[in-house]
């Protein structure tokens, strides 16, 4: 972690809540599925999630390519799970570009590590919708970063913010539950 910068105490606990909930834990270096899934979210069983935080397909290649100076391996998500679960997310979180160029650590040293910028960052890692179909989902984002009210809606699973509806994350109610457990324990105040 200290090599990719991931120093702050907030960044860390949000990188960790994170990976428990994207590898179960750390106990599933895999994302879990059949092909027919893997192919129905742009990937396949060779490039599905792999590591700790399960980076897929086109991470997949950043990672081998800008970082271990090589092509992939014909699997590299198995690859990842075995050789490289936590440099991968390491990476992903401190280096990896997403979106507009928002690397997660940076975004969380700037913007704190409250739950509002929690939601956002598994956006980024999960599911960011497209401009295309939801063209005020970065207004409201950016509403949600300076602190506007927003409701997760987990029976619905649902973000609702300024009058609109959004998909939440996958499974965002474990995501959270991963983030409160990991702010009670990273920035509680030693006494």
């Amino acid at each position: 972690m200290k090599d990719y910068n991931i120093t702050n105490k907030g960044s860390i606990a949000l990188f960790l809540a994170t990976c428990a909930h994207e590898s179960t834990k750390g106990t599933k270096l895999l994302e879990e599925g059949d092909e027919a899934y893997f192919i129905a979210h742009g990937y396949t069983s060779k490039t599905r999630g792999a590591g700790y935080l399960h980076i897929t397909k086109d991470d997949q290649v950043k990672f081998y390519r800008d970082v271990l100076k090589r092509e992939p391996p014909e699997d590299p998500a198995q690859d990842i799970a075995d050789n490289y679960a936590w440099w991968s997310a390491v990476w992903e979180w401190g280096e990896c570009a997403k979106g507009k160029g928002v690397i997660m650590n940076n975004y969380v040293e700037k913007n704190g590590s409250g739950e509002n910028v929690f939601l956002i960052t598994q956006y980024f890692i999960n599911s960011y919708l497209k401009k295309e179909q939801y063209p005020y989902f970065d207004s409201d984002l950016g509403f949600i970063r300076a602190g506007g009210e927003y409701v997760c809606n987990f029976d619905t699973e649902e973000l609702e913010v300024r009058g609109r509806s959004y998909s939440l994350p996958k499974n965002y109610d474990d995501r959270k539950s991963k983030y409160d457990e990991a702010i009670k324990i990273f920035m509680q105040e030693v006494e």
